[in-house]
């Protein structure tokens, strides 16, 4: 009758694996100027009351999107920046 194969070995490659040292990573960050005196206002008019929309362009022309509603801004950046504000200045659940 066959021998079913060993688990050992591969046990073995698994606690090795997790005894290894973990490489470290460079750890870096860049930045975008924010002057909204240079952006455009895309505020829908019917939002105008609740707040403003200002569409900017950023690192490496990286879009970025500003919303200020109730004393709130909330940024978003990247592709489909429209579809991914997090403030869409609706008013307030009353």
């Amino acid at each position: 009758m066959p021998q079913a194969p060993s688990l050992a070995p591969s046990l073995l490659v698994a606690a090795l694996t997790m005894l290894a040292p973990a490489q470290a990573q460079e750890v870096s960050s860049l930045y975008t100027p924010l002057d909204l005196k240079k952006c455009k206002d895309v505020t829908p008019a019917d939002a105008k009351e609740y707040g403003t929309i200002w569409r900017c362009e950023g690192y490496e022309g990286l879009s970025v999107r500003v919303a200020e509603g109730d004393l709130r801004i909330l940024v978003s950046y990247g592709q489909n920046t429209t579809s991914r504000t997090v403030a869409l200045l609706k008013p307030a659940s009353t």
